[in-house]
């Protein structure tokens, strides 16, 4: 008995990492084309692209394991059926319910496994992406400047013809500032946008001219051209790059999203029951975190549900190649995921309990898969 389970272990282990690196690098492939376009067109060190690509992985990783989980169990029990080999166990008065029930716990240690790493390690990979796009951004402002339309940045509107993307040079630059006191027009026939430290942006510019508009009625006007002038936009760092400062729910961790739980809900007590509209508030941040918590949890234990669907399915189908292992899992899987989406917007507007919705899928398909096996070991 020891071999036949860990013949079906082996099996089943072999497949799944066959079945992350395929997904993984399904999905994979469009990032990395957008990554390659940073290196090879805008001159971003071939490092930090290595690092962007690094920190992705985990988030795709997050989604292809558990799918790849329902292509191993489709695989390792497809190919067991046909080749008669679940014939054979059953001939032999081998229950293969005790088969399934030590893959199952073997699913529930790797499910914990990727439970902590969705609760700790996730969170941070995620927010070091976005702290090395924010490098990039900072080191290559240019990049936010697209041309041939008109770039928004705080109160200005940036247009550039063409753009050098290495060098983050801009050709034929035209430049509206909006000011209290009245409209500032630039136009130059070459600019380069840098940034300092701080967060500043820096444009020099070449060859130009400036129409300046100011007062009540737009009566004072003032034009001068210039050869080389140096424009520094006001832009509100706080404003500009809040996104690396502030960490959203999917970059925090489990402990601090707890401790955001537990200081809402004193801030709750501390609301009267009158002000319905603050209370409101802070029960739909609640329960946004509160989505993003079960979101976590659902995911690694959803490995095991697709395991035990796998089975009678496989077994009826008897699949033996990843192609169409893959198409079945594709279907369900995009089933699952569009009910997980759902479940987590209906959990962050408070029209569900998020301790429920987030787990309707698991439940749905835990009963679908049950339902399934049952009937498929009572034969």
């Amino acid at each position: 008995m020891k071999k036949i389970d860990s013949y079906f272990i082996k099996n089943l282990l072999l497949s799944f990492a066959g079945s992350v690196f395929a997904l993984t690098l399904i999905l994979l492939v469009n990032t990395v084309f957008q990554l390659m376009d940073l290196l090879i067109r805008k001159g971003v060190p071939f490092p930090t692209v290595m690092k962007l690509i690094f920190y992705t992985l985990p988030f795709i990783m997050n989604m292809t394991v558990p799918m790849s989980f329902l292509v191993a169990g489709l695989l390792t029990f497809g190919r067991s059926a046909g080749n008669n080999e679940i014939l054979c166990l059953r001939s032999s008065g081998i229950d293969l319910k005790v088969v399934l029930n030590k893959l199952g716990f073997l699913m529930v240690i790797i499910a914990f496994l990727n439970l902590l790493f969705n609760l700790f390690i996730l969170p941070e990979t995620n927010y070091r992406m976005k702290k090395t796009l924010y490098e990039i951004r900072l080191k290559k402002p240019a990049i936010e400047i697209e041309p041939g339309y008109f770039n928004k940045i705080e109160n200005y509107l940036i247009y550039a013809t063409s753009k050098d993307e290495k060098t983050g040079t801009l050709k034929d630059v035209k430049i509206q500032e909006i000011k209290r006191d009245g409209v500032r027009f630039i136009s130059a026939r070459e600019g380069k946008i840098r940034s300092t430290s701080g967060g500043s942006l820096i444009l020099e510019l070449l060859d130009g001219e400036f129409l300046e508009v100011k007062g009540e009625k737009k009566e004072q006007l003032r034009r001068a051209t210039f050869k080389k002038d140096v424009l520094v936009l006001k832009v509100e760092a706080e404003s500009f790059y809040r996104d690396v400062v502030y960490r959203s729910d999917r970059e925090k961790n489990y402990l601090t999203l707890l401790k955001e739980i537990h200081n809402a809900k004193k801030e709750l007590q501390n609301y009267p029951k009158e002000d319905k509209i603050s209370r409101n508030f802070v029960r739909r941040r609640i329960n946004t975190i509160l989505a993003e918590i079960n979101t976590r949890f659902a995911l690694p234990f959803a490995s095991i549900v697709f395991v035990f669907l796998a089975f009678p399915i496989a077994l009826r189908f008897k699949f033996s190649g990843y192609g169409s292992a893959l198409g079945v899992s594709f279907f369900f899987f995009i089933i699952y995921y569009i009910l997980l989406l759902a479940g987590q917007e209906t959990a962050r507007r408070s029209l569900f309990n998020p301790y429920i919705a987030l787990w309707i899928p698991n439940i749905l398909f835990g009963i679908f898969s049950l339902l399934l096996t049952k009937k498929e070991l009572a034969k």
